[in-house]
């Protein structure tokens, strides 16, 4: 087994980036020699952690076949050591991780330590926001290319396979570098891609700094986020429009006028009062007169309200608690949910 270790100052990441890391997090990532793990086995681990004011990766290298326990006992033992809280991968959920402790399972060597840490999956943790960035993959190197990190590495895990196993055969130092390349910046890259964590800020937590009516249609709301997102958002709905750029962001949504539409739950569990046009709950409706009465339709199934003048005015809403700038507050809240 061959181990290698290489540094990077921590100064080479994106500002966001240093607002997530912590010292109790460990980067993992492993190359494979195929997709299944009962047929093909490990023969590199990369391990990824902050070291001062640098940042840590660490590999173990099989030279053959029979390396591959020694590859997983290394790897474990450096983890337990340590004492890592949380394991951070990128698609670790469906691959890494299950494959790791099946390998670990065929050498009969416990991989328990996997169940004393979270597990941050970059991938999955990202993907609710993957309409956020305008790409047609959302592979680890296609987030790279996003955040305009250049990659010495140009194969992929599958092309390395057969460069794996010359490598076997020969020994070549070229071989061995490429193989290490490869992993060392899977796992550095991660560091970077971490920095995305701000982008999900703004369906979590957002904090108002002003509004403005800029037309009759639409107010415009401008607020802050607590970490830097690590490139600039545009969204345009039909609900709104949305621009995120450092730690600031700006809504424009669109203000309705006239007669509202308030859909209600459970159309069955209304009646239709045909001589009055509305409807009313059947705890209600069962007093009026069958002949005027039917079970409502889910498209008639609505209230209807006009919403003041005050409302704009930044008086008191006559249909909600607080002001004008708390009810744009939750009209901004259900915005970014959507978005």
């Amino acid at each position: 087994m061959l181990q290698f270790t290489y540094h990077r100052p921590i100064s080479e990441l994106p500002e966001a980036s240093k607002q997530y890391l912590n010292n109790g997090m460990l980067f993992f990532d492993i190359e494979t020699t195929g997709l299944s793990s009962s047929r093909n086995r490990i023969y590199l681990v990369g391990l990824g952690w902050l070291d001062g004011e640098q940042v840590t990766v660490q590999q173990y290298l099989a030279e053959n076949a029979s390396d591959e326990a020694s590859v997983l006992a290394a790897a474990l033992a450096f983890m337990t050591d340590r004492q890592f809280d949380t394991l951070v991968t990128f698609n670790g959920t469906t691959f890494d991780l299950p494959f790791f402790e099946k390998r670990c399972e065929k050498h009969a060597t416990a991989s328990d330590i996997f169940s004393t840490m979270d597990h941050l999956d970059l991938y999955r943790r990202i993907h609710p926001i993957r309409h956020f960035f305008p790409m047609e993959h959302f592979r680890q190197k296609d987030y790279e290319k996003l955040l305009g990190i250049g990659r010495e590495d140009q194969y992929d895990g599958g092309k390395l396979v057969a460069v794996y196993h010359r490598f076997e055969k020969t020994k070549k130092q070229a071989d061995c570098d490429l193989l290490c390349l490869h992993n060392k910046e899977d796992v550095f890259g991660m560091f970077h891609l971490i920095s995305l964590l701000a982008c999900l800020q703004v369906k979590e937590d957002v904090s108002i700094d002003s509004l403005q009516a800029t037309s009759a249609n639409e107010v415009s709301i401008r607020f802050h986020l607590k970490a830097p997102v690590p490139i600039s958002i545009r969204q345009l709905k039909t609900t709104g429009s949305l621009l995120l750029r450092k730690t600031s962001g700006l809504a424009v949504l669109p203000l309705y006028q006239g007669t509202l539409r308030c859909y209600l739950p459970n159309p069955m569990d209304y009646f239709y009062l045909t001589a009055e046009d509305t409807v009313v709950h059947k705890s209600v409706g069962q007093f009026v007169d069958p002949a005027f009465r039917r079970k409502a339709e889910p498209e008639e199934c609505y209230t209807e309200f006009v919403l003041p003048v005050e409302y704009l005015d930044g008086e008191v809403h006559p249909y909600c608690e607080g002001s004008l700038f708390e009810n744009v507050g939750k009209a901004l809240e259900g915005f970014l949910r959507q978005v």
